[in-house]
């Protein structure tokens, strides 16, 4: 873990929570820091969370069971409740990102607030206002994932046809087989850590890369490291060196996109 690295915990309510949305919310919290608990809440007895299940394998979600044991009540959220609290007394996190969209956990993130917890929220379209205020910051999954579709920067046609198909390349799998398919992830990377600033710094890229691709080892595509890749696509990709204001033979390398403008 990078220092000073803020440690998340994410709790999804998975009866609130479309299992479609889970590679935008892992995306939007690998920006934040590193994701040390992963869990998913439901009944997963019901047919209806299959999905959540066959998501659970592929991105390493632990499923926490909860039998509806009568209709209109969920014991799900009840579960959610009690693990958060265990988290908050048990292990040092910094912040706690709840996925739902319903009112249940309001005094919750209170809670979690009074200990000087920073609180995420993520949810739907149908998200409670009460909720919403509740939070430190509230995503709302919908209009992140139309963003990343729509979003078109200055660039070329074909970084904008990479950018344009996201949801594909967020399926992916960087196993050493095809550098194209690295080229493409980081078309995407770069797009979305330059969305606020002009460049993102290459650690940073480099970290947000490895996260979201735990299976990526450069040394599979017969680079020593991530920067050769980008070196590789030099058409693509501007590397600017920016001297330490302290050392100015020190160097911080920093990424964008060609002709990207802010």
């Amino acid at each position: 873990m990078m220092e000073n690295e803020k440690t998340i915990a994410l709790l999804i309510d998975g009866d609130n929570i479309s299992y479609k949305y889970l590679p935008t919310i892992l995306s939007e919290l690998n920006k934040q820091g590193r994701i040390v608990i992963k869990r998913v809440y439901g009944d997963f007895s019901s047919k209806i969370l299959n999905p959540w299940r066959d998501c659970a394998l592929k991105y390493s979600l632990n499923c926490i069971h909860n039998y509806a044991f009568t209709t209109n009540k969920s014991s799900t959220d009840s579960s959610l409740i009690i693990d958060c609290m265990d988290l908050l007394y048990r292990d040092k996190i910094d912040i706690f990102c709840i996925c739902s969209s319903d009112s249940d956990f309001i005094r919750l993130i209170q809670r979690l607030k009074e200990s000087n917890k920073q609180v995420l929220g993520m949810g739907e379209s149908k998200t409670v206002e009460a909720f919403k205020a509740a939070v430190d910051r509230f995503y709302p999954l919908g209009a992140i994932k139309d963003y990343s579709k729509s979003s078109s920067n200055k660039v070329s046609k074909a970084i904008n046809n990479i950018l344009k198909n996201k949801d594909e390349i967020d399926e992916l799998n960087l196993d050493g087989t095809n550098i194209d398919d690295v080229y493409k992830v980081l078309v995407v990377y770069v797009s979305e850590l330059t969305e606020k600033e002009d460049m993102v710094h290459l650690s940073n890229l480099s970290s947000y890369l490895y996260k979201q691709h735990p299976e990526f080892d450069v040394r599979s595509y017969k680079f020593s490291k991530p920067l050769d890749i980008i070196r590789k696509y030099k058409d693509t990709f501007d590397i600017v060196s920016v001297p330490s204001e302290s050392d100015p033979s020190k160097v911080s390398i920093y990424i964008k996109l060609k002709g990207t403008e802010k």
